[in-house]
């Protein structure tokens, strides 16, 4: 007998009937209880085989598992170097303007320059665009 993983939980009821050859099962089991001991009264070849699938289902399910990870971590990398190179732009750039100090200078309640509209324009979609709120969580909901 092949000495794999335990079918129990592993296969299904209809990957076991599936498995075995028409008629070597009774139709009439519905539950594991009632799947075991007629698993367990087979053949020495047929247990075998029984536990060459679930061994076969097992290692399709850990590949699976290993490829999401695989995959999971590359876009985590991926997203990383993605913050990295902005906080790198971010520091090339030099600290930004303070939008309420040169809204303050001059007369109260003048209203701001044309380049000062426009920058204040330009900050409010750098930091509301898709690329930024793509990794972050939006408040407006909140």
């Amino acid at each position: 007998m092949v000495d794999t993983v335990d079918p129990w939980g592993t296969l299904t009821r209809r990957e076991v009937y599936d498995c075995l050859p028409i008629g070597t099962l009774p139709a009439g089991l519905r539950t594991w209880m009632q799947l075991r001991p007629a698993i367990r009264q087979l053949s020495a070849e047929l247990q075998a085989h029984v536990l060459e699938v679930t061994a076969a289902k097992e290692k399709d399910r850990k590949e699976r598992r290993q490829q999401s990870f695989v995959k999971a971590q590359a876009k985590r990398r991926q997203v990383q170097q993605k913050r990295r190179e902005d906080q790198q732009r971010a520091a090339k750039a030099g600290p930004e303007p303070d939008f309420r100090m040169a809204q303050c200078n001059g007369e109260f309640l003048s209203l701001p320059t044309e380049e000062q509209n426009r920058e204040c324009i330009a900050a409010f979609i750098d930091r509301t665009g898709n690329e930024v709120l793509a990794c972050g969580v939006c408040i407006v909901c909140a």
